[in-house]
């Protein structure tokens, strides 16, 4: 799952691409209404990579809308400010995977390489939430900047004249291992095997689960630490499939389970574990917890694209740790297995 800093932790079994989203407010003029409840997430924020980016808002009022445009800058969330585009991003081979809310939209041939427009018959809209998801996206070339996307509705079908409605989000593209926020308003939040609690110490690039047993459960742990201002706290994301070799997989716990030696899974939690001993619970002065599901000791689960900790209020740090746990039966066949796992931290400022 929505600014992106994003962390990547190496593992000889297991790799780790961390990311955070940052959500901003904007500025209209006094005639049109601010599109409330907005969110960006970008499934990878790493530079030139063809990815897929998610934007959710509410229309705030009932108006006549054909066209919607997407017009990502480096330079200001301000619509009144002359945008500057992003050097190689690139939305003009863009798709609609996903359209619910104010619907029947197609990407008009007018689009640019920064300037994704989606057009319809005019139509008046209902307020209430949409969602918007675009395939086929180039990100930026440069890695740690930040990109602002404005967010306009306008009655024309090719989003000229003047707009309706405006809002605005950004990310950031990938600039390796490390710490992001903005201050204010802030989300920080780090990876590493260890992380400090306030993420001012983060060690480690390199986790290895070594050989495994069918007899004895094969694990390891890493760690983040998050904090925020925003008024309605944050959520982490783990996106991100099962351990594989080719085309070998050890299936995944999408429905949580225990630990099974004999038995081919894999899953995280962020408890203290005693089946096996792996593992702490959250710790600090936030009031961040782990979600439904990796929760509850000795339960471990993997779904992608799952919530699997946040907080509903603005907080101080929490640090929690991620217990991984891999098990193979007598039949798993051979081979060096690995996965790649993603974890982006989102607010909605």
């Amino acid at each position: 799952m929505r600014s992106a800093t994003v962390n990547t932790l190496r593992l000889t079994f297991l790799a780790l691409l961390l990311g955070v989203v940052l959500v901003f407010s904007s500025y209209a003029p006094v005639s049109a209404a601010y599109l409330s409840q907005r969110t960006v997430t970008v499934a990878t924020s790493q530079i030139n990579a063809l990815t897929s980016h998610d934007f959710t808002f509410t229309m705030p009022t009932v108006s006549s809308v054909a066209s919607i445009m997407f017009e990502y800058c480096t330079n200001s969330p301000l619509v009144a400010v002359v945008c500057a585009a992003p050097g190689g991003l690139d939305v003009s081979t863009a798709t609609i995977a996903t359209q619910t809310g104010e619907t029947g939209f197609s990407v008009h041939p007018s689009s640019t390489f920064n300037a994704l427009i989606l057009t319809r018959s005019s139509a008046n809209t209902v307020v209430g939430p949409d969602h918007y998801v675009f395939n086929s996206v180039t990100n930026p070339a440069t890695p740690s900047i930040t990109i602002f996307v404005r967010i306009t509705t306008y009655p024309t079908t090719d989003a000229t004249g003047v707009f309706t409605d405006q809002g605005s989000v950004a990310f950031s593209t990938a600039g390796g291992l490390g710490v992001g926020g903005f201050v204010p308003p802030y989300l920080t939040f780090c990876a590493a095997v260890t992380v400090a609690p306030d993420c001012s110490i983060i060690d480690g690039q390199l986790i290895g689960f070594g050989e495994f047993s069918t007899s004895v459960t094969s694990d390891t742990t890493s760690q983040f630490a998050a904090a925020t201002n925003d008024p309605t706290g944050y959520n982490i994301y783990v996106s991100g499939q099962t351990m594989t070799a080719g085309n070998l997989t050890i299936p995944a716990l999408a429905t949580g389970d225990v630990s099974k030696t004999g038995v081919s899974q894999f899953g995280i939690n962020l408890k203290a574990n005693t089946v096996p001993s792996l593992g702490v619970d959250a710790t600090g002065l936030g009031t961040g917890t782990p979600a439904t599901g990796y929760d509850t000791s000795n339960i471990f689960r993997l779904v992608n694209g799952e919530k699997i900790a946040g907080s509903v209020l603005p907080t101080e740090f929490n640090r929690y740790t991620v217990s991984y746990i891999v098990n193979i039966a007598v039949a798993q066949k051979p081979g060096f297995y690995a996965t790649t796992m993603t974890y982006i931290a989102t607010v909605n400022f």
